[in-house]
């Protein structure tokens, strides 16, 4: 087993020493910066913090706050620095994207998807404090820049 999540072979299922025994581990597919760091464990996911952590848990409490459930809900920041997330089941698509993931369909219900965020996002004030990334910008300014095939998470392959 590798030292690093990073170092793991995305393609393969590890067993984590940070999870109870016997705990499978699903290294999740997709991703550019934390490629191969990203973990299925049981109900949560858990993934690398950022200097926006904070930033994005006070944005994901907000969004289940007002009932947004198209976004994952934040649990916390585990001992070793990975943030817990609770594990939304469904279908990602990655390069080469397949057909259904392509369809006009899921292009509809991406469409829907963000509307609904947009709603959702409209009363979030981001507190003092935390900090943006650059390229992702501030949810109270309208941004969502991140609306690439594989970053919605469908649920049986529909985004709405």
């Amino acid at each position: 087993m590798a030292d690093r999540p990073d170092a793991w072979d995305p393609r393969e299922r590890r067993i984590d020493r940070g999870a109870p025994d016997g705990v499978e581990v699903e290294v999740l597919a997709g991703g550019v910066g934390n490629a191969g760091a990203v973990v299925h464990v049981g109900e949560h996911v858990l993934r690398p913090t950022s200097p926006h952590t904070p930033a994005i848990h006070v944005l994901l409490t907000h969004l289940a706050a007002v009932g947004f459930d198209g976004a994952l809900r934040a649990v916390g920041v585990e001992a070793d620095g990975r943030e817990r997330l609770v594990f939304i089941p469904g279908d990602v698509a990655v390069p080469p994207f397949p057909a259904w993931s392509q369809t006009d369909a899921v292009l509809a219900s991406t469409a829907a998807l963000l509307r609904r965020y947009h709603d959702a996002v409209a009363g979030f004030v981001s507190p003092p404090g935390v900090t943006w990334s650059t390229r992702a910008g501030r949810p109270d300014a309208g941004r969502r820049p991140d609306c690439v095939p594989q970053r919605p998470l469908p649920r049986e392959r529909r985004r709405a």
